[in-house]
């Protein structure tokens, strides 16, 4: 009778596991920050509460509720072409700045009802890209929208409120 080694027995044991993808969206705040980053799953929302907190989910799962938010940055697919939507729900809470960076798919980004004191800085990439300011949405200073190669829309109420000296930067294509 033959003997099998430890080592042939180990690979004829062994099989090979379907490759996943895990989508993930991680959110943390540090000295204020609200950083928001990953590969979302879903939709994503960013919603301001009663508390003085912000709540955070992806695809209506909840990733978190934070406090101490004075500045948001939202980075999503960074490595990649996925289709984001998101929506920050200020509710009437007022925030710095609000930096987004939502990859090179079809995007959208909409801002509801709040105040930001400072700028809102938008990058989309090579899809079509979707900024929409909604009513009751206040900016302190101002709007850089970048959004890229794709057949693009900005949106805002004239109710809007613009700071002095506001103004807002538009580039787009590469």
């Amino acid at each position: 009778m033959a003997k099998i080694s430890p080592n042939r027995q180990l690979r004829d044991s062994l099989e090979r596991l379907e490759s996943r993808q895990l989508l993930a969206v991680a959110s943390v705040v540090e000295s204020g920050l609200l950083k928001v980053s990953g590969d979302a799953d879903g939709a994503v929302e960013i919603v301001a509460n009663s508390n003085a907190q912000f709540d955070v989910r992806d695809n209506g799962v909840s990733i978190g509720t934070f406090d101490g938010v004075k500045a948001i940055t939202i980075a999503l697919d960074a490595s990649g072409t996925a289709n984001n939507l998101v929506t920050l729900k200020l509710d009437g809470a007022n925030v710095d700045r609000v930096v987004a960076n939502l990859g090179a798919g079809d995007n959208s980004l909409i801002l509801a009802s709040g105040s930001i004191k400072g700028s809102l800085s938008y990058s989309g990439g090579s899809g079509k890209d979707n900024l929409e300011l909604t009513v009751g949405t206040t900016i302190g200073r101002n709007v850089y929208a970048k959004l890229g190669d794709g057949s693009n829309t900005l949106s805002e109420s004239r109710s809007n409120v613009c700071g002095q000296g506001t103004s807002l930067a538009c580039h787009a294509g590469s």
